[in-house]
């Protein structure tokens, strides 16, 4: 992770949907841990799937930080985002999947990336011959910045697998951060060997 003790810095009264904690409770039930106490200390309702239910990103941020620790994977944001199909989006995801052709789909899932509960800014650069979905920290993510990175972009490799209907669609993957321990782990996700730093 990054710097210890660097808080995540947000505004006050910030709410996400609640599909982020409902992915990572269904993570943890995957690893055999029971998410509901984590769930209850952080005063977040078991049941989060819901459409248009809402969360607290004070309660989302701590309920990671407990998802981690109770864990012990420092690639839970990689589990995390591998879990981020259409379905967990709403009607964002319904429109990306409804969409006509990749181009379209990226064009909506761009001009609407505020509905879904990420913490980064997206965009998208168009270069000869390739292109990048670029996605940058709008604010300090502090000590939860690999793992906030890691689930968008797994989640983000994810649906373009959907969109595509091809495994392995990435032509490369960068990270600003140094290479993790755990590292190797991201070629089995993005299906390409990542560059870091």
């Amino acid at each position: 992770m990054s710097t210890p003790g660097r808080a995540l810095m947000v505004p006050p009264g910030l709410r996400h949907p609640a599909a982020g904690v409902a992915v990572l409770a269904r993570t943890l039930q995957d690893l055999d841990i029971d998410p509901a106490p984590l769930l209850a200390r952080c005063g977040l309702p078991l049941e989060l799937a819901g459409a248009g239910q809402a969360v607290a990103v004070e309660r989302e941020i701590a309920f990671i930080h407990l998802a981690l620790e109770a864990s012990g994977r420092p690639d839970l944001g990689l589990l995390a985002g591998r879990g981020h199909r259409f379905p967990v989006f709403g009607f964002w995801g319904l429109a990306l999947a409804a969409s006509p052709t990749l181009a379209s789909a990226i064009r909506l899932g761009l001009q609407y990336v505020d509905l879904t509960h990420t913490f980064l800014r997206w965009r998208f650069e168009r270069t000869v011959p390739e292109a990048a979905l670029v996605m940058q920290a709008g604010a300090p993510l502090g000590e939860l910045e690999t793992f906030l990175v890691e689930r968008d972009a797994a989640a983000a490799a994810t649906l373009l697998e959907d969109l595509t209907g091809r495994r392995r669609g990435l032509a490369g993957a960068e990270f600003a951060y140094p290479a993790p321990a755990w590292a190797a782990r991201y070629t089995a996700v993005f299906g390409c060997v990542p560059a870091f730093g």
